[in-house]
């Protein structure tokens, strides 16, 4: 097999098992390993857009962990300024209108990172799921792809698990 799908089935394994936890920083931690490994996936593919898009994770997981103890951390500067990072990259790696789709991923990405609610990171990386999963289709990244889809059905099984009781009152008339 191929170094990069190698690499990207090591970061498949860590996005899968991120959201069987119900607490914040285990997966922020966990999905940090995984987009340290995708970062280096898109590289050895060419695929420059999601390789910047996963470097600029890094930094951003550590810091959005900090809100909870420090209120530097806690500012919205923050959001903002990744957000205006993952335009940047986008546009520095822009190869076609598909090197916009990791950038609104990650935007979905930061309030999974950013909410204190591991119902709303769910909610948030669902939405962030789906713009990847189209990127993944264009640079031909099997794992991206495979991790995108049964990501979102880890992350609906972490729904059912903890979150089922809390839609059922909020949608049952």
């Amino acid at each position: 097999m191929e170094i990069a799908q190698a690499v990207g089935f090591l970061a498949l394994f860590f996005n899968l098992i991120a959201f069987q936890y119900n607490s914040r920083v285990r997966i922020t931690w966990i999905r940090t390993i995984g987009n340290v490994l995708f970062a280096i996936h898109y590289y050895l593919l060419g695929a420059l857009t999601g390789m910047a898009m996963n470097a600029i994770n890094l930094p951003r997981n550590i810091i959005f962990l900090q809100n909870e103890k420090y209120a530097w951390a806690r500012s919205y500067l923050w959001p903002v300024g990744f957000s205006m990072l993952y335009i940047l990259a986008s546009i520095y790696t822009w190869v076609g209108v598909i090197s916009i789709f990791p950038a609104i991923g990650n935007i979905f990405g930061i309030a999974s990172v950013w909410l204190p609610n591991p119902r709303h990171i769910r909610i948030a990386a669902i939405c962030g799921g789906l713009a990847w999963v189209a990127y993944n289709i264009a640079v031909i990244s099997y794992p991206g792809l495979i991790s995108g889809i049964i990501s979102m059905a880890s992350i609906t099984i972490g729904i059912y698990r903890f979150d089922r009781e809390y839609y059922h009152h909020k949608f049952v008339v």
